[in-house]
C-alpha cells in the first residue's frame, strides 16, 4: 500500500514530486513511507547500499552521501569518501566542525605547516573554518567517512563556496 503523494525512486521513498522528507511510518501494525508524521509513530529509514550513488569529483576522488538533507537527515551530515593514490582534496575549509573517521588506506592530511598522517581507524577531528587539504598518501585506494553536522558547507581556499555534488 501506497499513501497518496509518495513516489519511490532508487529504493527510496519520498513525498512529492520535489523528492523531500522520506520516512517511514508504522501503521496497523505495517511499515508505510508518509507525508505526514502528525499522529503516527515515526520510525527508521533504510537507505540501501545498492541504491547508492557514487559521485566522481576533481582530483581522484569519489563520494556517496549516506545521510544528507536530500536523504531525509535533518541534523546529521554523513559522506563516504573513496580517494586513489596520489589523489587529493585542495586546501579547503567547511562551515561547521568535522569529523574524518578512517576506514581504510592511508592518507596525509595538511593544516598549514602542520602535517598528520592518518590510517585504518584513525579519527580526525577539524574544527569550522580551518584551511587543511587530504592527500592520499598510500599505495591504495583511501576510504573515509566525513560526519558533520546538517548545513555544513565548502569553501575552497579563495573564499569561494564550492558545492560537491555529494553533499547535495
Amino acid at each position: 500500500m501506497v499513501l497518496a503523494g509518495m513516489f519511490e525512486s532508487n529504493g527510496i521513498w519520498f513525498l512529492g514530486q520535489d523528492g523531500q522528507s522520506p520516512c517511514l511510518i508504522r501503521q496497523d501494525g505495517l511499515l508505510y513511507p508518509s507525508l505526514s508524521i502528525e499522529d503516527r509513530e515515526v520510525l527508521m529509514m533504510v537507505l540501501h547500499a545498492q541504491h547508492m550513488q557514487a559521485l566522481e569529483t576533481p582530483n581522484g576522488n569519489w563520494g556517496t552521501a549516506l545521510a544528507t538533507p536530500r536523504l531525509g537527515a535533518t541534523e546529521v551530515t554523513v559522506i563516504h569518501q573513496r580517494q586513489q593514490p596520489g589523489g587529493f582534496n585542495p586546501l579547503h575549509r567547511q562551515s561547521r566542525e568535522e569529523v574524518m573517521v578512517m576506514l581504510v588506506g592511508e592518507v596525509t592530511v595538511s593544516q598549514g605547516d602542520e602535517r598528520v598522517r592518518l590510517g585504518a581507524h584513525d579519527t580526525l577531528i577539524m574544527p569550522a573554518e580551518i584551511l587543511h587539504r587530504v592527500d592520499n598518501t598510500g599505495d591504495v585506494d583511501a576510504e573515509w567517512l566525513i560526519i558533520s553536522p546538517a548545513g555544513m558547507r565548502f569553501f575552497r581556499d579563495t573564499g569561494e563556496e564550492a558545492s560537491p555534488p555529494w553533499l547535495k
